[in-house]
């Protein structure tokens, strides 16, 4: 295979930027951004919000911040490998496509780094008029980040299922599927719709500053969008795994599959955890249930790593 492209970069030369250093570096530059935020924040409950033990707030969020940064760098892990792999097959037309899922993955990383402290972030502006602002802003960015993910994957997985040459309504009954998730979306919406005004944060502050009517579509309309996009993506993805070519080709795609798959449904996980009344500032179920869905999503981004790896080593 020619290793070559238009222009002046050629693959290799871009398979080298993509080394997971610099994505180590940059993570380690925004911890170190993000603990400062923190120990700020942690000041301005002490000095605010008295009823909060500022200490606890501060040991609760540094150990949750270290499986953060776990996450982090398995997911900038997975996503420059994955990367990197697409660049070995992207004359091929599954090459362009799993380049989508590939951008996807990156995306997620921004994904994953902006919701973690966003609402850190709103705490530093607790006695400022922009208050209200802040706390729109930190709920809708990593909202749209997400959403942008989600429509990369998407068009990636459908792609795939093109090249597979089956069509959705005949390989899977999406019936159950979109009945399940009607039923949670129902539940949500009713269930947010009540409780969205009095929805504290850790730092005791309103997690929402808009009315249920506007968040209602700006922000589950959209996260539904998101959950919608999720699934049709993983059924893409199971149904493109079961009809891929070649045995090796067919294990290595099955832990692809598996590992978006469970991603998803800790991203799922972790958008129902962030609108709902359950503290993570506490040694309680709510510091547990964040440290789950940690783990559940680190678990999801190694099986997409050992999938993309071990494509990589077969087709370098």
């Amino acid at each position: 295979m020619d290793n070559t492209v238009s222009g002046p970069v050629t693959k290799t030369n871009q398979v080298r930027l993509l080394s997971p250093i610099y994505a180590y570096i940059s993570i380690t530059i925004v911890a170190l951004i993000f603990i400062y935020i923190m120990f700020q924040a942690s000041n301005m409950i002490k000095k605010y919000n008295p009823h909060i033990n500022y200490k606890q707030y501060l040991l609760t969020h540094f150990l949750t911040i270290i499986f953060e940064l776990i996450l982090w760098a398995i997911i900038a892990r997975s996503a420059m490998r994955f990367k990197s792999y697409t660049l070995t097959v992207i004359r091929n037309e599954d090459g362009r496509a799993l380049n989508y899922i590939a951008n996807s993955i990156l995306i997620s990383l921004a994904y994953a780094i902006l919701l973690c402290m966003a609402s850190t972030v709103k705490t530093l502006f607790w006695n400022s008029p922009d208050l209200r602002a802040v706390t729109t802003i930190t709920n809708l960015v990593p909202l749209l980040v997400i959403l942008a993910a989600s429509v990369y994957i998407l068009v990636g997985t459908q792609r795939l299922r093109h090249l597979s040459n089956s069509r959705l309504r005949d390989s899977v009954n999406l019936r159950p599927y979109l009945s399940l998730l009607f039923v949670f979306v129902v539940a949500y919406t009713l269930d947010f719709y009540q409780s969205a005004p009095n929805m504290l944060d850790d730092d005791g502050l309103h997690h929402f500053s808009l009315s249920p009517t506007v968040l209602l579509f700006v922000y589950v309309l959209p996260y539904v969008i998101v959950w919608v996009l999720g699934v049709f993506s993983c059924i893409n993805l199971v149904d493109y795994a079961k009809n891929v070519k070649g045995i090796i080709y067919k294990s290595l795609f099955t832990d692809l599959r598996n590992g978006l798959i469970i991603s998803f449904i800790g991203t799922y996980c972790v958008q129902i955890f962030t609108a709902s009344d359950l503290s993570s500032n506490k040694f309680g179920a709510g510091f547990v249930v964040i440290i789950l869905i940690l783990a559940l999503l680190t678990w999801g981004y190694l099986l997409i790593y050992r999938g993309t790896n071990q494509l990589y080593k077969l087709e370098s």
